[in-house]
């Protein structure tokens, strides 16, 4: 089955960032871009129509919260025992976000993605381009697999994922 992710990675964590690093940040970053970067994000992707037309497209659903992308990947492939193979390069996250995460000694995978959900389904490309036509940002960020090693793929170097 295609993995798809709906959203893009740990804006909720870098609004949570922003907000407890304001002034640190603002000795770094202009004023302008800092304002620029905070209203280009969207925390919220997950909502009840969203969940509803990937049902009805017979995606599995599961919804990234705080403990960030790597571990919900992690979770997903307990749920349905299942490994994965997943590229890290296609997964949705915005500059800003990589800088402010760089910025504060943070992996974006690891933050907060409140908002952001995981499907998985057989014509993830089908599905994505259904979810574009309705407003959503998505994309087919990797696949599962039937062993059971949960792998992300890094420029053609996989790295395991533990569950930790």
């Amino acid at each position: 089955m295609d993995i798809l992710l709906i959203g893009r990675v740990a804006e909720a964590g870098t609004l949570e960032l922003v907000e407890e690093q304001q002034e640190g940040l603002k000795e770094k970053y202009s004023t302008r871009y800092l304002t620029g970067g905070i209203s280009s994000l969207r925390a919220e992707f997950a909502d009840e129509n969203c969940l509803q037309e990937l049902t009805r497209l017979g995606c599995d659903t599961f919804i990234v919260g705080k403990q960030g992308i790597c571990r919900s990947l992690w979770a997903l492939g307990e749920t349905l025992s299942c490994g994965l193979r997943v590229r890290l390069e296609d997964i949705p996250v915005s500059q800003f976000v990589i800088e402010i995460a760089e910025i504060s000694d943070r992996n974006p995978y690891l933050m907060n993605s409140l908002g952001c959900i995981i499907a998985c389904c057989e014509n993830g490309t089908a599905a994505v381009d259904r979810l574009r036509e309705l407003g959503y940002p998505a994309a087919v960020i990797g696949y599962t697999t039937n062993d059971n090693t949960r792998g992300l793929i890094n420029h053609g170097v996989i790295t395991y994922l533990t569950g930790k």
